[in-house]
């Protein structure tokens, strides 16, 4: 079991956010301490590492909530989980189709520039 400061530090997000995520619904304890320290286990931590994931790929807090709600719901929502996460695929897949096109037309100009053109295009 981890205490919030080691999730934190093992997911790479902040105290801060993971309270953030924890009022939104989005990821909860598994159980609280003696002293009454909220606990999270591996599957949380796996989770959360997920949920920074979606956030990365531009997913709002709220999408993240549904997409949570639905896995709480349970097997019969994994057609609509596969299509949320089809979608957030393809969103990436865009962004990195605009950064190859991105880094083809830097490695261009520096071509243009190794064989001495000093112009615009």
């Amino acid at each position: 079991m981890l205490l919030i400061g080691l999730l934190a530090k093992e997911s790479g997000i902040s105290i801060g956010t993971i309270r953030f995520y924890e009022e939104k619904g989005i990821l909860e304890a598994t159980t609280r301490d003696d002293n009454n320290n909220r606990l999270f286990d591996e599957e949380t931590l796996k989770w959360l590492t997920f949920v920074k994931y979606l956030r990365k790929t531009g997913m709002s807090i709220k999408d993240i909530q549904h997409y949570r709600k639905l896995i709480d719901a349970g097997e019969e929502t994994i057609p609509e989980r596969i299509k949320i996460i089809e979608h957030q695929k393809q969103k990436v897949l865009a962004e990195i189709a605009d950064k190859q096109e991105q880094i083809a037309h830097l490695d261009h100009k520096l071509e243009r520039y190794r064989q001495g053109h000093d112009n615009y295009v």
